[in-house]
């Protein structure tokens, strides 16, 4: 399958690769269907995640733990309930990102990270009740290695 974006231009997925967020994402509830856009082949800590439904709409995602190594999210009863989670159900997170001119006044959304089953692919954004997490987190200083990849 094709899908037409302003930013990415043409993109091909197939079925299998469709993030489904049934209950959408805070704010964009009527969006529940996307796409992970990998930024760079060799780095994951950036990706694009593209709603099928609006062209115009995609968001800016970190992995919170290559960014905040102490990151460390405690999922509800009820977010393990909405997941079907089990100790060893497979999943991933991401953070919102919203990246300004200056890095420096970037913020990560740390409080409401998206979790993402890797078997089903269903996704949920949970919002944690740590007081710790903020909804715009300060960006780390960043750097790349010897390597190319990314070092906070």
């Amino acid at each position: 399958m094709h899908f037409n974006t302003p930013c990415f231009g043409t993109v091909e997925y197939e079925q299998k690769d469709i993030i489904r967020f049934q209950d959408g994402l805070l704010g964009f509830e009527n969006m529940i269907d996307y796409l992970l856009i990998h930024i760079s082949p060799i780095e994951d800590s950036f990706m694009y995640l593209q709603s099928l439904q609006d062209e115009n709409l995609s968001f800016i995602l970190a992995n919170p733990f290559t960014l905040y190594p102490g990151y460390s999210p405690s999922l509800s009863k009820e977010d393990l309930i909405q997941l079907d989670l089990q100790d060893d159900t497979p999943v991933i997170f991401y953070s919102i990102c919203v990246l300004k001119k200056n890095i420096a006044h970037s913020t990560c959304n740390l409080k409401a990270p998206l979790v993402i089953r890797t078997d089903t692919r269903k996704g949920f954004q949970v919002v944690l009740q740590d007081p710790q997490y903020g909804f715009h987190h300060p960006f780390p200083d960043l750097s790349l290695d010897e390597r190319g990849e990314l070092r906070c």
